[in-house]
């Protein structure tokens, strides 16, 4: 397998498996679990910087067995809503991936 040097998976991946109860593997054994990819804290465009590393390994994601990749967005704040820009918007449709988000109240997380 290739490696992928700016890539940083967080410490709550994990797999398991289990047997499939419906679908095209029903009573089949099959594999899940997920990892996270960590934007450095310090990036000024984290969007962009996800996608274009999605973009540019694509061929190395697509070759690992994943079978259902989402780029989910957590934004933390305390007004309750999100902003993108057109760029970030193309630069997520680049990918060619769900996208689900989740808006975090810092108040949620004793942030003040």
């Amino acid at each position: 397998m290739k490696l992928i040097p700016q890539l940083v998976l967080d410490e709550g991946a994990h797999e398991a498996t289990g047997i499939s109860k419906r679908g095209r593997r029903k009573n089949e054994e099959y594999g899940y679990g997920y990892c996270r990819i960590l934007v450095p804290n310090n990036e000024v465009y984290p969007i962009n910087y996800l996608c274009d590393l999605i973009n540019k390994n694509r061929k190395i994601f697509d070759n690992s067995n994943l079978e259902h990749e989402v780029i989910w967005i957590y934004w933390i704040g305390i007004q309750g809503n999100m902003e993108f820009t057109i760029k970030q918007i193309k630069s997520l449709e680049s990918t060619n991936l769900a996208v689900a988000m989740n808006y975090i109240y810092a108040s949620d997380l004793g942030i003040k």
